[in-house]
């Protein structure tokens, strides 16, 4: 998997590396100026002391400079200052006694602080933009890779050097402290870079060379200690020299741990398989040691390999509780989402027939104003025919009475099935009869028309109950028909017909057959004419809506639409209702 494209990370400045090289320098020419047996304080623990103090001066400047990762610059700073105080301890205790304090010592105990402080830092420093119970994962996977270090450790390297009975049980567990602490430091380097391996090139990697260093240096000081071969200015002195060095250019780096920098390694090792089972292969790894021990030399599983084994596999079952909480809070999270995200859905849903119903009832207005415009011409005319005959003395005509009377009822007549497409949805399990309903639209579908657009109706013979609420039939019939209009251009036919039919399922059913000899469409804009918005009309002559709330109401009443369309030829929507055989309750009309 290819990284995202990031931005260049800044080069380290030529000063950090000049002022690496100087200690460097500096610290090899006081090991090659100083007689072997030297056990007098010397300038290359010196030089130690300075590295860690410059590390952790520049550690603290950068915890003022960045506020968004102060705390994490400030722990490394102490982890500095801790190993500032290490260092200076036994230099101490040199000049004033011209020996070595016994291990383990004041100054093994800031080194132990030290790794304290580190490892809380890079705990702290987020891995990615997830929250929770990270930094816990972060400690129990690096404490997982510290235990399986150990482990394999002693099983193969460690355990002759502890058999010795004279050697303190204070000093065997400082030594496998120091070890465990080390390999956990390494663990949540591991962490941090895993799936992200362009860390490694800024300060994440420099930390990681400076405790690869620090580790080796206590697999070859602790054996010489332990044997009376260690003096302070000893060649390995120089490790630690280098190990400094190293996290100074971890402070003078520009990037920061959790930095994302992007890599050519990442097209290698970005592998999300890789990141989750990761944590776990250490502890695989030492498993499968540990079979390999049970087969072939049984006596070597002593007290502490068992110890360790029971360590590293009551982090597992912790780890898997932590996971498991992790699903469960993820799944929770989700399932609150899906509903959220199906609400707004269903409300979105609701604005949309709500709105296409606005669209339907401002073109049914258009053309329903021509005709109240035409009744209501008719009954001034009557009433001016009336004033005149009551202003010259004639009685007035019963039948000029009557004409007013019609057109007024004609008039209200069709204010009050405006009304009715505009109400809202009618109560749950209602039920309405397909003729009478197709019956009661015929004149506001007329009317909606133009004069050169003749609309055929074909009402079913007999009663077609259906279920659901009618007023969402009266929008998809307006809809198609108002759609039907604008598709034919000049003069033309529309057909509404209803008959029966059986559905794919079985079923008894309803068909409603609204066809157009109008353009027609090809496949191309078939496959998207129930898309909301979409539209082939010119900008202003219509909103894309009209045939996804058709759609919308279709599946609300549990239908079928299909449709057939052929350029120039005309198009036809078919429509397949359920029947009930409940009957709705007689009322008053529209």
């Amino acid at each position: 998997m290819l990284d995202p494209v990031a931005a260049p990370r800044p080069a380290l400045p030529t000063t950090s590396w000049s002022v690496a090289l100087a200690y460097l320098a500096a610290g090899a020419i006081s090991l090659a100026s100083l007689p072997p047996g030297m056990k007098l304080a010397s300038a290359l623990n010196l030089l130690n002391l300075l590295v860690f103090l410059h590390a952790a001066s520049v550690a603290w400047q950068r915890s003022g400079r960045h506020a968004s990762s102060q705390m994490e610059w400030r722990l490394i700073a102490g982890c500095f200052t801790s190993q500032t105080l290490c260092q200076a301890y036994p230099l101490a205790i040199a000049l004033r006694s011209d020996r070595l304090p016994d291990f383990p010592s004041v100054g093994d105990g800031f080194a132990l602080l030290a790794l304290l402080f580190m490892g809380l830092a890079l705990i702290a420093w987020p891995r990615n933009s997830r929250e929770g119970s990270e930094p816990v994962q972060k400690g129990l996977d690096a404490l997982g890779l510290g235990l399986a270090a150990l482990f394999l450790g002693w099983a193969l390297a460690l355990e002759p050097l502890f058999r010795p009975a004279q050697i303190p049980a204070l000093t065997k567990f400082a030594t496998l402290a120091f070890l465990v602490a080390t390999a956990s430091i390494f663990g949540l380097i591991f962490y941090l870079a895993l799936g992200h391996w362009g860390r490694l090139k800024g300060t994440l990697g420099w930390i990681g060379i400076g405790f690869v260093l620090s580790f080796a240096q206590i697999l070859i000081q602790v054996p010489l200690g332990l044997a009376g071969k260690y003096y302070l200015g000893h060649p390995v002195d120089l490790l630690v020299l280098t190990a400094g060095v190293a996290l100074l250019l971890a402070t003078l780096d520009p990037a920061d741990p959790a930095d994302h920098q992007s890599t050519g390694w990442s097209r290698f090792l970005d592998d999300r398989t890789l990141e989750m089972i990761g944590p776990a292969l250490p502890i695989l790894l030492c498993l499968g040691v540990g079979m390999g021990l049970l087969l072939f030399s049984p006596s070597r599983w002593d007290r502490t390999l068992i110890g360790l084994g029971l360590g590293m596999s009551t982090l597992m079952v912790f780890r898997m509780l932590l996971a498991l909480r992790e699903l469960r809070n993820f799944t929770q999270e989700l399932d609150q989402r899906v509903r959220a995200r199906t609400r707004e859905l269903e409300d979105a849903q609701a604005i949309l027939l709500r709105t296409e119903r606005m669209n339907a009832l401002a073109s049914l207005g258009a053309g329903l104003a021509h005709d109240l415009k035409n009744l209501l011409g008719v009954i001034k005319n009557y009433a001016l025919l009336v004033g005149q005959d009551v202003a010259e003395g004639r009685s007035i005509q019963p039948g000029d009475l009557e004409a007013i009377q019609q057109a007024s009822d004609q008039a209200g007549g069709l204010a009050n099935q405006l009304m009715t497409i505009g109400r809202e949805e009618g109560a749950p399990g209602s039920t309405f009869d397909l003729r009478t309903r197709m019956n009661q639209l015929i004149s506001m579908l007329r009317a909606a028309l133009p004069a050169y657009i003749a609309l055929e109706v074909r009402v079913p013979a007999s009663p077609m109950f259906l279920p659901g609420d009618p007023t969402r039939l009266d929008q998809m019939l307006i809809n198609l028909v108002l759609n039907a209009r604008d598709a034919i251009e000049g003069s033309g036919r529309i057909l509404v017909e209803a008959q029966s039919c059986t559905l794919a399922d079985g079923r008894p059913g309803a068909l409603l057959v609204v066809s157009d000899s109008g353009v027609g469409m090809s496949e191309e804009v078939q496959a998207r004419i129930f898309e909301p918005f979409f539209t082939t009309k010119s900008i202003g002559s219509g909103t894309g809506l009209g045939l996804a709330s058709v759609k919308s109401l279709v599946d609300l009443m549990d239908a079928e639409v299909e449709v057939h369309s052929v350029v120039g030829r005309g198009t036809t929507f078919l429509l397949r209702f359920p029947l009930t055989e409940n009957t709705p309750e007689p009322t008053s009309g529209l």
